[in-house]
């Protein structure tokens, strides 16, 4: 799985040119920012979250938790479909890179990454709830699939 951080301007330009085939977009919008419009044939999640950090949230284990989990079941559905996946934010170097460094770091164990990479500076609340969320989301998934296929015990 690829995955890629995007600004609002670089998706937009994406859009109105060639926008790379099996990719799925998580975009990321907050107060005073638009929200990106896709396309119907463009897999895409959009979600009204700002960029904050841990100091500004009372209680940053519980952040949007919701919102994460859905963020977290679309990236594990993109991987199923072997989808690569961008990550979009207002500007491209908070958000974004908080989320595809949790993404990488599940996947690819990589995260760091993002991490190193001076060109961002990932948002270590949304890299901290992202990457438990897909553990949780991924474990869920994985016993779901184990009980659908046992078999019931013959006498």
């Amino acid at each position: 799985m690829k995955v890629t951080i995007c600004s609002r301007s670089e998706i937009q330009k994406l859009l109105h040119s060639h926008f790379p085939e099996n990719t799925a977009v998580v975009s990321f919008y907050g107060e005073d920012e638009s929200p990106v419009h896709f396309p119907p044939e463009i897999y895409h999640l959009r979600l009204y979250i700002d960029d904050v950090w841990y100091s500004e949230v009372e209680d940053p284990s519980s952040y949007h938790l919701d919102d994460f989990r859905k963020i977290a079941r679309f990236v594990l559905s993109c991987e199923k479909k072997k989808m690569d996946i961008i990550c979009q934010c207002h500007v491209g170097v908070s958000r974004s890179a908080g989320a595809a460094a949790a993404i990488l770091e599940f996947f690819e164990h990589n995260g760091i990454s993002i991490f190193a990479d001076y060109h961002y500076t990932p948002n270590q609340m949304f890299y901290q709830i992202l990457y438990r969320c897909l553990k949780e989301e991924s474990s869920k998934d994985k016993e779901k699939c184990t009980t659908e296929t046992e078999k019931p015990k013959e006498d």
